[in-house]
């Protein structure tokens, strides 16, 4: 419990970064599809580097290294369309 709220800000940073990178992958359009698309590329990419490589590095059973693997995927998928129907694209001048 006292590294708590050290958990909380680095997955707030990690969301910051996450709506950056939205930004620039896709600052033209925003919506639920676009931050669908995202999302599905953070939560395998997450998955993937973060949730099975601990599996395979840490003493735990296959059971739940399968679940922090989905429930890390389903989150970013979640991450995604919110960042994508929260985002709202800048206006240029001139277009």
């Amino acid at each position: 419990m006292k590294y708590m709220p050290l958990g909380m800000v680095s997955v707030l940073v990690g969301l910051l970064a996450a709506a950056a990178l939205y930004a620039k992958w896709c600052g033209w359009a925003s919506g639920a599809m676009t931050g669908l698309q995202f999302g599905l590329l953070m939560g395998v990419f997450t998955s993937c580097v973060h949730a099975l490589s601990n599996l395979v590095t840490m003493n735990m059973n296959l059971k739940l290294g399968l679940e922090i693997t989905a429930s890390t995927f389903v989150g970013w998928l979640l991450a995604g369309i919110t960042i994508g129907l929260v985002y709202k694209p800048a206006t240029v001048a001139g277009r």
